[in-house]
């Protein structure tokens, strides 16, 4: 399974504020606000500590069921984080390019300055033989003074698709829940939601770990997307 650590999730102050400029009801917040960190788990660093009161929360609820156009506020709601996930599940999550950033490890720069081990690669799965040949190029690499890249680009034609990169990824709650939505009955393992949060060894699902942020499951409910998975 993949990793999701380094957790940060801000701006409810302000989404909660700007819901209300429409109907200039600003007067009806109930919402209150500390500094505080929070770990829930997966060590959510939360700098607000948002207390969403029962006013605030029916409204961003109502707001939500009204669809994209109306619930702008969670447009507002930052989530940075870190994520190891192997190449073939980079390459679902790059689907989602719309107010998110990417900031990984590089194969280009960095692939072949060390020898790689079975714990480079999901589960550790690797076939002995490529492996093998990963390592024999990466040490023709650095025995040629690190300037052969023609050997760093074969290297990346043979580099498996369960091969770990690590990147920083910036998004927001709209961007979150789309993902949620599209990809909670995913076929694999790394996405789908299992009902709850579940982690093994300090991994989890990506919509494991979306339905653990705060207010989520809340928002996601109001969304009406979180009928229980059968089985």
């Amino acid at each position: 399974m993949i990793r999701l650590t380094e957790t940060e999730v801000f701006g409810f102050w302000a989404a909660l504020r700007d819901m209300r400029n429409p109907m200039e009801s600003w007067s009806k917040s109930d919402s209150r606000f500390g500094d505080s960190n929070v770990d829930q788990g997966f060590r959510v660093k939360i700098p607000e500590f948002p207390e969403i009161g029962k006013n605030d929360l029916e409204l961003a609820c109502k707001l939500i069921k009204g669809g994209t156009e109306h619930r702008k506020f969670l447009r507002q709601i930052i989530i940075n984080f870190v994520i190891e996930a192997p190449r073939y599940v980079w390459q679902e999550i790059d689907t989602y390019k719309v107010a998110t950033v990417r900031n990984s490890c590089s194969t280009m720069h960095k692939l072949g300055h060390r020898p790689l081990t079975v714990e480079d690669f999901i589960d550790g799965e690797v076939l002995p033989d490529t492996l093998r040949e990963l390592n024999r190029l990466g040490q023709e690499y650095r025995e040629g003074g690190k300037k052969d890249y023609d050997v760093v680009r074969k290297m990346k034609r043979y580099l498996p698709e369960g091969f770990l990169q690590r990147a920083g990824y910036h998004m927001n709650y709209e961007t979150a829940m789309s993902m949620f939505r599209q990809r909670k009955g995913h076929r694999l393992a790394e996405w789908r939601w299992t009902g709850g949060v579940k982690i093994v060894d300090g991994r989890q699902s990506i919509c494991d770990w979306i339905f653990s942020l705060p207010y989520m499951a809340v928002f996601l409910d109001a969304a009406g997307e979180i009928a229980r998975p059968a089985g």
